[in-house]
């Protein structure tokens, strides 16, 4: 699952973003719940909505910007995963990747 890749740094970030707000601490339980329990591209992007809007945070530049970024690994994730899979080898990946790029 993609928003899973850097699961560390995003709560990392969260926190140090986030935390300056009243309901930190229920934030930071609604965000875990969301990165941790969601493994449906769909159902993650309703939970993380239904979280934005309990707590009120649509504002917030730091939420958008992670939300962003998360779209945008999920386009190239999609990409790759037309021709790569678990199996593929760095060698093989290598040679898709450079013929990709040649066009």
């Amino acid at each position: 699952v993609p928003h899973r890749l850097c699961l560390w740094q995003i709560l990392q970030n969260a926190s140090k973003n986030l935390r300056k707000l009243s309901k930190w601490k229920e934030i930071e339980d609604a965000l875990c719940n969301v990165v941790h329990d969601t493994l449906d591209e769909d159902k993650f992007d309703e939970a993380w909505g239904l979280m934005v809007e309990k707590f009120g945070i649509h504002g917030n530049t730091w939420l958008k910007e992670a939300y962003e970024i998360r779209e945008r690994s999920d386009g190239i994730n999609r990409f790759f995963k037309g021709f790569v899979s678990i199996e593929t080898g760095i060698l093989q990946f290598i040679g898709q990747y450079e013929a990709t790029l040649k066009g």
